[in-house]
């Protein structure tokens, strides 16, 4: 039986993102790509929590969108290898 590869896996790049923004670029060993991602999600909080009424869709947005981009990211390293 022939083992998974779990080295730079999209879907596992785009679930790590989408619940904790810049972990799935840590994950992909892009670490720059990751602090950027962290420090977009603590601009993107504290102007958020400047605002009483947050929309739910919001967070939920920003972590596809976060997601969106390790998985492309993954992607792109698979088709260099």
């Amino acid at each position: 039986m022939k083992k998974p590869n779990l080295k730079n896996n999209p879907f596992i790049a785009f679930l790590l993102s989408f619940l904790f923004p810049g972990i799935g670029m840590f994950y992909l060993q892009c670490w720059k790509k990751g602090f950027i991602n962290i420090g977009i999600l603590v601009v993107l909080g504290i102007f958020l929590s400047r605002i009483e009424n947050v929309p739910f869709f919001i967070p939920v947005f920003i972590g596809i969108a976060s997601g969106a981009w390790a998985y492309l990211e993954a992607e792109q390293i698979k088709r260099a290898d």
